[in-house]
């Protein structure tokens, strides 16, 4: 069995946190995921003004393909402090099997020398076009939390 392991990272604007969502989904149900996001997931930047819009109506969308995620979470640490070890303990459940790692590019360091035996990606280098949308969950957990401080019906 593959893992696709996603990782992304928050931060509030002028404060001292950070926020880092992580997200494991099994790599044969890829495509599905793929399908049943496509349409709606969108970068949270691109948004505009339709942010808030947007973030109303996420949770009802996402936790209709919950059932395909095997990990949905996120945490907050102080900002300038090393990633959360929750983090690397949910990471480590999942390397019996061959994993892939994806990760904010701004996090590349910490997991290459974390995994050095395991493929850890950039996110900035994807260049497979159903990996960028599903990397878009770990995005928009991220800034869902940091936005609204709970995920109680998608966490997993």
């Amino acid at each position: 069995m593959t893992w696709i392991v996603l990782i992304d990272r928050s931060e509030k604007p002028r404060e001292q946190t950070s926020f880092i969502s992580i997200v494991v989904i099994n790599s044969s149900f890829k495509t599905d995921i793929y399908s049943q996001i496509k349409d709606w997931i969108t970068h949270t930047k691109k948004l505009g003004r339709k942010k808030a819009q947007y973030l109303n109506t996420f949770e009802d969308k996402y936790s209709k393909v919950l059932h395909l995620i095997e990990v949905s979470r996120v945490f907050s640490y102080r900002k300038g402090r090393n990633v959360p070890d929750i983090v690397f303990e949910i990471i480590n459940k999942y390397l019996h099997d061959y994993t892939v790692i994806i990760v904010d590019d701004k996090l590349l360091k910490t997991f290459r020398r974390k995994y050095p035996k395991q493929r850890v990606i950039p996110e900035g280098k994807l260049t497979d076009k159903q990996l960028k949308k599903i990397m878009l969950i770990a995005d928009n957990i991220c800034n869902y939390f940091r936005v609204k401080g709970t995920l109680d019906k998608i966490w997993k």
